[in-house]
């Protein structure tokens, strides 16, 4: 009697913890429904809006920042960020200095706001990397470029409404929801390349991310109640007003980085991208 029921409560055990995975990993990517709107659609005609964010490594302390410039035009609107790094230490090589720049465009005509071009540029590693993409009909055909390598992929032109990178993926996330869920594609500049430096498969990887729960964080020195964001080796917390207050990412190669929003500081922006295009 006593081995019956000791196996009736691990069985009972089995399932719910079977139940948890199945609620915490699997639902969300067979319910994900539409991305939160672009960030350059929740401005009004002619307005910009800058987001700056210092970023940490778990060894190395601060080790760069990433700005963002959102504009929304009456035809055309982008979202362009500079994201520089220092002493990045990565397998078999030390990067002294590293920069990224992210453009996406939009055509504000396109009532499913897709994106209509993008362009990124890595400069800083032992050979520069490119990639350029645009949006015919309903596909996003992108070709990329690393040193003397060369490849292209397709995204389906809807998945463009997600779109981040993964030393900073997110910017703003303006009317979320606990539950809400969606696909977010995602590009880690280093990880397809610092294999034995070489450029294979250079393309986007599709994840779900969930709004999990609420929670209360310490953000400048106060109590801020967010929304807790949650992918694969992704942890972000949102204020209200859309803001990612602070958001964690865990990459091969590279290792923890912790993204921290700041107040945006012209000067140093200025500073900042003037020295780093010197050099």
């Amino acid at each position: 009697m006593v081995n019956r029921w000791i196996g009736i409560a691990l069985l009972a055990c089995m399932l719910s913890a079977n139940a948890a995975l199945f609620l915490r990993d699997v639902l969300p990517a067979l319910t994900a429904g539409a991305p939160p709107t672009p960030v350059p659609y929740a401005l009004k005609v002619g307005h910009e809006q800058w987001v700056q964010t210092a970023i940490y490594h778990e060894e190395d302390g601060l080790i760069g920042r990433s700005w963002t410039r959102v504009w929304r035009g009456d035809q055309l609107s982008t979202l362009e960020s500079t994201t520089f790094l220092s002493g990045l230490r990565l397998p078999t090589i030390e990067v002294p200095a590293v920069r990224i720049n992210f453009l996406l465009m939009y055509q504000n005509s396109d009532a499913t706001q897709r994106v209509d071009e993008l362009h990124m540029d890595i400069t800083g590693l032992p050979f520069d990397v490119g990639l350029d993409g645009e949006l015919v009909a309903d596909q996003f055909p992108c070709v990329w470029k690393a040193g003397p390598h060369e490849g292209q992929f397709i995204l389906d032109g809807d998945a463009t409404r997600a779109l981040g990178d993964a030393i900073r993926p997110f910017s703003r996330l303006p009317g979320l929801e606990v539950g809400q869920s969606w696909r977010l594609q995602l590009m880690n500049p280093f990880s397809k390349i610092i294999p034995g430096l070489r450029a294979d498969n250079i393309g986007f990887d599709s994840i779900v991310v969930r709004v999990s729960r609420r929670e209360t964080i310490e953000h400048a020195g106060r109590d801020v109640e967010a929304l807790r964001v949650e992918a694969h080796n992704i942890t972000a917390w949102v204020a209200p007003d859309g803001r990612v207050l602070r958001q964690t990412v865990d990459l091969p190669f590279v290792g923890r980085l912790t993204i921290k929003d700041e107040p945006f500081d012209e000067t140093l922006w200025r500073s900042t991208n003037r020295t780093r295009a010197i050099q």
